[in-house]
């Protein structure tokens, strides 16, 4: 597993820090479903990179000026200021909004100063389990039938199975105990946590980046998938994917072929299974 990159302390009043955590570690928030605020900035934070950031360019720091270089609705940020608990989208979007890697300044912020290393070409097998696996499988006719290599176009965070395959595969854990550490880290149920994992509830910039390290992924490539940040951002040529799949051992485009075929197939199942109930209700 990587190193993590560093720990969060941002209980509230009133709220009941839980779990050791891992990667960044606190939860925060009541209740039985405790919501996740491990990566936000506080409002120190945030103030202690957005003013520089704004005097640094012969700026003094305005609100306004700071609601319009942002993709954050103006009310929401005022939200998230009030509570000590802004989106780390602010940060990517602003930075965006002036020509400046977001990566790069969000390593600025002292608690994320390490997540430049994670920049650049990342693990062959998360790309393979991440990509859409209809290429996966051209691949391999190409192999068997000499067929033409095709080009990639599809957008990193489109392929319907990406973080199911990247963190059930990649993580390479048995059985599927990559679930256990993200429950820990992220203080919310498994079915929760499933629900993420399966794309049928968005994971926020905060909750990608704790989930990759509690299973030693990479957390760039997850904010990648999650469209948070462009494979540009990130360091990431054009024919990445394509290079990574041509290089790939032929049984391990096999297993991994196996591996989202066991997915489409559970998938399919629960979906009979959820219309014959309702009929049976109807």
């Amino acid at each position: 597993m990587r190193a993590g990159l560093g720990r969060a302390e941002v209980a509230q009043p009133g709220h009941e820090e839980a779990g050791s955590g891992i990667g960044f570690g606190s939860v925060i928030g009541p209740g039985p479903e405790r919501r996740t605020f491990l990566v936000r900035l506080t409002a120190e934070e945030f103030l202690g990179w957005v003013e520089p950031f704004y005097k640094d360019r012969g700026l003094k720091l305005s609100w306004s000026r700071v609601d319009r270089d942002c993709d954050i609705k103006r009310v929401t940020l005022s939200f998230q200021r009030s509570r000590g608990r802004i989106d780390l989208a602010a940060v990517l979007s602003i930075a965006r909004s002036w020509g400046m890697n977001p990566l790069d300044e969000l390593a600025t912020i002292p608690r994320f100063s390490t997540i430049t290393r994670y920049k650049g070409l990342p693990e062959d097998n998360e790309v393979l389990a991440a990509m859409d696996q209809g290429y996966v499988l051209q691949e391999l006719a190409v192999r068997a039938l000499d067929k033409k290599h095709s080009t990639i176009r599809q957008p990193w965070d489109d392929p319907p199975y990406r973080f199911y395959g990247w963190f059930a595969y990649a993580s390479q854990a048995e059985g599927g105990a990559y679930a256990e550490p993200i429950v820990r880290a992220l203080g919310l149920n498994k079915n929760s946590v499933s629900q993420r994992i399966q794309g049928r509830t968005a994971i926020g910039d905060d909750e990608i980046i704790v989930m990759a390290e509690a299973v030693g992924l990479n957390p760039v490539l997850g904010l990648v998938l999650n469209g948070s940040i462009t494979p540009e951002e990130a360091g990431y040529s054009p024919q990445l994917r394509e290079v990574v799949l041509r290089r790939a051992e032929t049984s391990e485009l096999v297993n991994l072929t196996r591996f989202s075929l066991g997915i489409i197939q559970k998938d399919i199942a629960e979906k009979a299974a959820a219309a014959e109930a309702i009929r049976t209700l109807k």
